[in-house]
C-alpha cells in the first residue's frame, strides 16, 4: 500500500514524479527551446515578408514605367493625328 492509503498497481509503481529540481529543468527548457522555436518563427516571417514587399515594390516601379511610356506614346499618337 501507499502512504495515502491507495493500493500499487503496475501502473502505479511505473509513474514518476518530478521533483522541484525536474520541474525548473524541464521550466527552463521549455523556456529556452520556445525562445528559440519563436525567434525562428519570426525569422522565416520577416524573410517572407521581406521577399513579399521587394516583389510589391519592383511591381510598383513596372507599373509607373509602364504608366508613363503609355501617357508618352498616347501623346504622340495625339499629336500626328491631328
Amino acid at each position: 500500500m501507499c502512504a495515502d492509503g491507495r493500493i500499487r498497481t503496475v501502473e502505479t509503481m511505473n509513474e514518476r514524479h518530478l521533483g522541484v529540481c525536474g520541474w525548473a529543468v524541464a521550466i527552463a527548457a521549455g523556456v529556452i527551446f520556445g525562445g528559440l522555436a519563436l525567434s525562428a518563427a519570426f525569422w522565416v516571417l520577416g524573410l517572407v515578408f521581406h521577399a513579399v514587399f521587394w516583389a510589391f515594390r519592383a511591381v510598383l516601379v513596372l507599373a509607373i514605367v509602364a504608366a508613363v511610356v503609355w501617357m508618352v506614346d498616347r501623346r504622340r499618337a495625339n499629336r500626328y493625328v491631328s
